[in-house]
C-alpha cells in the first residue's frame, strides 16, 4: 500500500470489507532502486520508518472485515539475531504502535 502511491482517501469502504487479514510493517523514506528486493529484504518494524500507522490503522480497524493484526518484516539484518531478540522487539514495536492509537482515541 505504502510503496503502492495509496492513499488514505482512496480507501474504500467497500474495499475495505474484502480485507481479511492486516499485516504490518514499516518503510524507510525513499525506496530502494529495487521495490522487490526491499520488499523481501529490507522492510522495518512498525515505527521505526514513516508509514502514518496512527492515520491508516484506525481507518483498517474500521472497516476491515477482520480482527487480526500481524507483523510481516522480511529484513535480511533483523533475520541475523536471535530468535528471541526478534520476538522481544517485534513485540515491542507492535505494542507502541497500537498503544500510540490508544492513547490518541483517549486524547
Amino acid at each position: 500500500f505504502h510503496r503502492g502511491g495509496g492513499g488514505i482517501n482512496s480507501l474504500s469502504a467497500t474495499d475495505l470489507a474484502l480485507v481479511r487479514s492486516i499485516q504490518i510493517n514499516d518503510a524507510m523514506a525513499k525506496p530502494t532502486t529495487d521495490p522487490m528486493t526491499e520488499s523481501i529484504t529490507a522492510r522495518l518494524l512498525p515505527g521505526e520508518g514513516t508509514i502514518a500507522f496512527p492515520q491508516l490503522l484506525p481507518v483498517l480497524f474500521e472497516h476491515a472485515a477482520t480482527d487480526v493484526v500481524s507483523l510481516e518484516v522480511f529484513n535480511t539484518e533483523l533475520a541475523r539475531q536471535p530468535a528471541i531478540d526478534i520476538a522481544r522487539r517485534a513485540a515491542q514495536a507492535a505494542h507502541c504502535v497500537l498503544a500510540a492509537l490508544s492513547a490518541s482515541e483517549d486524547q
